[in-house]
């Protein structure tokens, strides 16, 4: 064992051999796993409590956060950092489309909205939601009758239930 005097923790010498990460002392594996339980299952302790199911693997719902947070922080912190590189220098991160690559379609947009009944009451006691549509498709995707009505053959529809606006 090694004792770091600026830690005071002691490591293994076969940790670094080992893959073991210093604050935890656990594998990238097993941090992996971790992580990916607790943003697929809502809940730190419900997470633990499927490792443990699944893979008999006992982790605290405390552990599980605290490990999921600092490898959020981390991720997040690339993802700002190459978003301010993006948008300093623009045209590196999306540079303009050659002519040789430009597709000769139409790409139409169509959005509607409507309000349906759910179970849910919001804190005014109403039970009724906004829901809304889009739609996409390329004019290339369309075919035209004698009637002059078209079909779409390929479209892409999104859903969106609930309010537009973020608190």
């Amino acid at each position: 064992m090694d004792y770091c005097s600026f830690c005071g923790k002691l490591y293994g010498q076969c940790d670094e051999r080992l893959g073991l990460v210093r604050n935890h002392r656990a594998t990238r594996g097993f941090i992996q796993l971790v992580t990916y339980m607790a943003q697929l299952i809502p809940g730190f302790d419900n997470a633990a409590d499927a490792l443990k199911t699944l893979r008999h693997i006992e982790v605290s719902g405390t552990q599980m956060q605290v490990i999921s947070e600092e490898v959020g922080q981390v991720i997040f912190e690339q993802q700002q950092k190459a978003a301010e590189e993006a948008y300093a220098k623009p045209e590196r991160a999306a540079p303009a489309a050659l002519e040789k690559d430009k597709l000769d379609v139409v790409l139409y947009i169509m959005a509607d909205g409507s309000t349906i009944n759910t179970r849910l009451q919001d804190e005014n006691g109403s039970s009724w939601r906004e829901v809304k549509l889009g739609l996409t498709f390329l004019d290339k995707d369309m075919i035209h009758r004698k009637n002059g009505k078209g079909i779409i053959t390929r479209k892409e529809y999104v859903a969106y239930l609930g309010s537009v606006f973020v608190n």
